[in-house]
């Protein structure tokens, strides 16, 4: 009644024709305040604990089983953006070593981190230890600290978070800021598809700065490298680079920058035919007819000592033969296409 007498009969007093408007305007206000004071709040679940290697709700049945070994998977443009800069980087392409990180890295933290550097999907800690420890696996408390050394050693992001995170689900991975040198070396190569062919032989330039030698260099361990076919897959990358760098410069009439290519790409693979053919055909643009028989001498000779052959391919014998006569004779020295079309051995 009392809602009635000082709410409702001024609102359509005095024959208003707005009043009904009035009114519904008042009772909608009440209604959502009323609304708003009924509604219930949820509570939010505290976030569960964890450990050094995942959420201590994990149980045994739970933890997936690791996969046997197998080539690797890695593929830096979709695992690694390219718009991603590196803060640490991993370098493999000669001795191996850890740049960026908050200490010197040794042992089995520095073989760690690359281990986990050429898995950027994740990997088991199963499979990390069967990797490292092939042996032996090492004791649970042995492992955790090694983790942790390994965590502070490799340090922290510039936002605070470690390189390293904490284990999810028993399987590890790196931050995506840390990336390997052979990472660099893939992206460098596509990105030069859209670039015009100075722009390209510059950035393959710089991007082979990064070899220092063969791939895994190391005295002793990283067998894993091996039997993964990690070393097989870098040296077939830096062919690649090298090779593209060297088609290039020699269309640009830069025999020398090609000679330099061949130079950084034969000491990550010194078996490399089609890195040989490149630079007899840089000696002959060269007019260095000593050049082209050096190369293909050095091909025999390593050959001999690294393939049950000391046998070059046809297509490199053909290479060579035909530009050696041109030489002699003073022709010009452009090989026929069939020895370009065929892929190297």
């Amino acid at each position: 009644m009392a809602f009635d007498a000082f709410v409702l009969r001024p609102l359509l007093s005095r024959g208003d024709p707005r009043g009904v408007i009035r009114v519904a305007v008042v009772l909608g206000a009440f209604a959502l305040a009323a609304r708003m004071r009924l509604r219930p709040v949820r509570p939010t679940a505290p976030a569960a604990p964890d450990d050094e290697t995942g959420p201590a709700s994990t149980t045994a049945s739970q933890v997936p089983a690791p996969r046997p070994n197998g080539p690797p998977r890695t593929r830096p443009p979709a695992t690694r953006p390219a718009s991603c800069r590196a803060a640490v980087q991993v370098q493999v392409l000669g001795p191996v070593v850890v740049l960026g990180a908050a200490t010197a890295l040794t042992a089995k933290s520095l073989e760690l981190v690359v281990y986990l550097a050429f898995h950027p999907e994740g990997i088991h800690e199963e499979r990390i230890k069967a990797a490292l420890w092939p042996a032996r696996a090492p004791r649970p408390q042995t492992w955790l600290n090694r983790v942790s050394t390994t965590r502070k050693g490799l340090g922290r992001s510039a936002t605070g978070a470690p390189f390293l995170p904490r284990f999810d689900q028993h399987v590890g991975r790196l931050d995506a800021s840390v990336q390997t040198d052979v990472d660099a070396l893939v992206a460098a190569r596509s990105q030069v598809e859209h670039q015009a062919p100075t722009d390209a032989a510059a950035t393959l330039a710089h991007a082979l700065e990064v070899v220092r030698g063969p791939p895994f260099d190391v005295a002793t361990g990283y067998e894993w490298a091996f039997t993964e076919l990690h070393v097989a897959h870098a040296e077939r990358v830096v062919v690649e680079v090298a090779h593209d760098l060297a088609g290039l410069a020699l269309a640009m009439g830069d025999w020398r920058r090609t000679l330099w290519a061949t130079d950084v790409g034969l000491g990550a693979c010194p078996a490399s035919e089609l890195l040989y053919q490149d630079r007899m055909r840089a000696c002959a643009a060269g007019r260095d007819r000593r050049g082209v028989e050096s190369a293909m001498r050095d091909l025999r000779r390593t050959l001999a000592t690294t393939d049950s052959s000391d046998v070059a391919s046809r297509d490199t014998v053909e290479l060579y033969e035909h530009l050696h006569t041109r030489l002699q004779s003073g022709t010009p020295t452009e090989p026929p296409v069939t020895a370009r079309s065929r892929p190297p051995r």
